[in-house]
Parts: structure tokens; C-alpha cells; sequence
């Protein structure tokens, strides 16, 4: 069924329900595809180029990840938030000031990879293979963030249809030449991230040719739109890198109380937790446009209402993982990892508590970000790590990994709670924009 067949005969209210019905169901769609890439991805390379390759791969799919997070926080959340305030003529040169930073990022990497790729090799401080590595992403990163670049815009215009079909174009590619360089026995982490900075680039490349009449750069506008984006989206990535740092934190202190055994069996639960992670992410994509457009045309009470849909709508889709995870989570837990992790139900139960706060969180993030408070978005992630820091020795000490599970989710409640408050506190102050 079409978009167009789904909202023929609708009055005007149900045709856009429906239509944000449908958006968001894409995005879930997409971020479902993202996800079983990049876990094929994995795979493949695991089974097939072995343990050391997969745990190189690892290395070079975490760098990966924060060039992904960098762009996203300074560059296309920004684009998000503003350009929903803006004419068709003004957001054609946004989107231009917004292709120039991407290429001004693509190639501060290329330059930073490169001097440390040659100065790992140089100096010798490190096993060459990974010097080379580094030296290999120097072509993987710059496509791999115009694909990003790509898909983000399509999220930040409601095109959820274009994001998944560029997606599913990547994922196809991408899989589809690994198990070909596979076939060949040539597969190695080397081969493999080659074939990433192929698909990329090809995709990258042919969405920017179709859109290309969608950008304009105007050099009076790059500055003033480059130094917006910079104090607006700097919150937004101290936020991400100390979220980060909350993930590690846990796992890392019961390294040092209980050892590695108990990190690795603590890493497997929260792994399962890490199941709803495509729902989340998927329904972060979709709500983040649709609270900046809301807060343009509505003011905060807007921005606040369709956020407070969409956390509602993750509690439900969820639960049942969380369900499954109270009840059976030592079963599911030793079904999966083996019978070395048994006996770790109730650490199980409390982290499938986690993605309710964690939905919370990204939910409230993008509706916060919509009415340009990322300032205290950070404030509130900060709290949520000091106090899950501050919790993880006494509680591990009392209670095992049980207590390492409720030092993560009171920390995550903490930045939820606080992130509610100042939703709240916005709409006491001020109902318009």
C-alpha cells in the first residue's frame, strides 16, 4: 500500500496521523536495516576472517562510529532544528553551509588519519597490521560520512522513504561484495573495510548527483551558519561522549572489583538490553524532524505533545522484551552465551528495565534539542554518569552484578527524571516560541 492509497478519502487530521503513522513505522524499517548491516557485517567478517580480524574490525568500527557521531552532532542536528524554521531559498543555502561542513570534517579526518597511520608506522608503536588500518579509514571514514550525510538529510526533511531506500541500497552492496570477496578467499579486516569504502562511496555519491540542485553555497552564509552550528551542536557532542563514557563506566569498575569473568558476563546481559536499540534509534530519526517542525509551526506545548506520543509509543513496543527478560532472562541469558553465564537472572531483569530509560532519554533528547536547550541536555546526561559512578562501587560491593545493574539504571532514571523536569519547567515558563 502507498502512502497516497493509505491517506485517500482521510480528513485532513487523520491523513496526518497517518502519515506520521507511516513515517515512523519507515523509520523503524530503516533503522532495522541499519542495524542487521551492521551485524551481518560482523558476522561475516567473524566467522570468516576469524577472532583477531573481528576484534581489529571492532577497533576500526569504533573509530567509525564517533567520526558518525561528530557529524551528527554538529552538523545535522543543527540542520534539523534550524532548517525547520527556514524559507525554500534559506534552506537551500543552509543545506549548502551543511555540505561544506561535511566536507571540511571529511577531510580534517583524512588528515588526522593519515599523520597518525604514517606516525604509528614510523615510530613503530604499535603491530603494523593496525598502523595499515588506520592508514585504510582514511578511506572509509569520508564516505562512510557522506552516506551518514545522506541519509540524515532525507531524516531531516521527513523522508523516511529516501533514508531506507538508501540504506537498503547500502546494505545490499555491502553485504553483497563482502560475501563476494569471501568467495574468493580474500576476505580479511583489510579487504573488508575496503569494500565498506567502496559501498559507501557509491551510494554517497549517487544520492549527492540526484540532489545535487537541492544544495547552494553562499560564502556569507557558511560563517554565521558554521558558528551556529558550533554553539548549538558542542552540547549536543559532550553529551554523546559522556553517554558514552556511562556505558563503559559500569563495565570498567567491575573489571577493577570483580574481574574480567564477571565484566564479560555483565557485557553479555546488557548486550541483550541492547536488543531494543533499533527502536529506539528508529524512533529517535523519526521524532527529532517531527519535534523541531512542531516547536517552528507550534511553539513548545507542540514540540512537548508529539514527544510525550512518542515516549509512550517506546514504553509499548518495549515492554515486551522487558517482559522477557524479568521472568526468563537467566534462561536467555545462558540460551544464547552458554551455560558459563548462568545464574545471573535478577542482573538480567534489572537491565531490561534499562531501554525504558534509555527510550526515555533519546526521546526527550530530541524533543529538548527541538526548543534549543542541548545545554541542559548535557547537564543532565553529566548528572546521570556521576551518580551511576558514584553508585557502582557500594552497590557491586552489596549486591554483585544485581547492584552493577541498578548503579546503570538509577544513573539513566536520574537523567530521565532530570530531562522531564526541564521539559516541564519550559513549558511552565513559556507556551509559545
Amino acid at each position: 500500500m502507498t502512502l497516497r492509497t493509505l491517506l485517500a478519502g482521510s480528513t485532513y487530521a487523520e491523513r496526518l496521523v497517518a502519515l506520521a503513522r507511516a513515517r515512523s513505522s519507515l523509520a523503524l524499517v530503516d533503522q532495522g536495516v541499519v542495524s542487521g548491516m551492521r551485524f551481518g557485517t560482523s558476522l561475516i567478517i567473524g566467522r570468516l576472517s576469524g577472532p583477531a580480524d573481528l576484534g581489529l574490525y571492532a577497533i576500526a568500527f569504533a573509530t567509525l562510529l564517533f567520526a558518525l557521531s561528530v557529524q551528527e552532532s554538529l552538523i545535522m542536528r543543527p540542520y534539523t532544528v534550524f532548517g525547520q524554521r527556514m524559507g525554500p531559498k534559506r534552506l537551500k543555502s543552509f543545506a549548502g553551509s551543511a555540505l561544506f561542513q561535511h566536507g571540511l570534517l571529511a577531510l580534517a579526518s583524512v588528515l588526522f588519519l593519515s599523520v597518525s597511520g604514517l606516525a604509528l608506522l614510523a615510530l613503530e608503536l604499535t603491530a603494523p597490521r593496525l598502523a595499515h588500518i588506520v592508514l585504510i579509514l582514511t578511506l572509509v571514514i569520508p564516505f562512510a560520512l557522506s552516506w551518514d550525510f545522506a541519509r540524515r538529510m532525507a531524516f531531516a526533511h521527513l523522508r523516511m522513504e529516501v533514508a531506507l531506500a538508501i540504506d537498503i541500497a547500502l546494505a545490499v552492496l555491502q553485504l553483497g561484495i563482502l560475501l563476494a570477496v569471501a568467495s574468493l578467499e580474500m576476505l580479511y579486516v583489510e579487504t573488508a573495510l575496503l569494500v565498506i569504502a567502496l559501498a559507501t562511496a557509491i551510494v554517497g555519491a549517487a544520492w549527492l548527483f540526484y540532489r545535487r540542485h537541492n544544495f547552494v553555497v553562499r560564502r556569507r552564509n557558511v560563517e554565521a551558519d558554521t558558528v551556529r552550528n558550533w554553539r548549538f551542536g558542542r552540547w549536543i557532542l559532550g553529551g554523546q561522549l559522556v553517554a558514552v563514557l556511562h556505558g563503559y563506566t559500569v563495565p570498567l569498575a567491575l573489571n577493577f572489583i570483580l574481574g574480567a569473568q564477571m565484566a564479560g558476563i555483565f557485557i553479555a546481559g546488557e548486550t541483550l538490553a541492547l536488543l531494543s536499540n533499533p527502536v529506539l534509534l528508529g524512533l529517535s530519526n523519526w521524532l527529532s524532524p517531527r519535534a523541531a517542525a512542531a516547536y517552528a509551526s507550534g511553539g513548545i506545548k507542540s514540540a512537548t505533545h508529539i514527544t510525550l506520543q512518542a515516549i509512550l509509543a517506546i514504553w509499548v513496543l518495549i515492554a515486551p522484551l522487558a517482559v522477557v527478560f524479568f521472568f526468563f532472562g537467566d534462561t536467555v541469558l545462558t540460551f544464547v552465551y552458554g551455560a558459563e553465564y548462568a545464574g545471573h537472572g535478577w542482573m538480567v531483569a534489572i537491565l531490561g528495565l534499562c531501554p525504558f530509560t534509555w527510550g526515555t532519554i533519546f526521546l526527550l533528547t530530541c524533543g529538548l534539542f527541538a526548543i534549543e536547550k542541548a545545554d541542559q541536555v548535557f547537564a543532565a546526561t553529566f548528572a546521570g554518569f556521576l551518580i551511576s559512578l558514584l553508585l557502582v562501587f557500594p552497590l557491586t560491593q552489596s549486591m554483585h552484578l544485581p547492584g552493577a545493574a541498578l548503579a546503570l539504571l538509577i544513573g539513566s532514571s536520574f537523567t530521565a527524571l532530570f530531562l522531564a523536569a526541564i521539559l516541564v519547567y519550559a513549558n511552565m515558563g513559556r507556551s509559545e516560541k
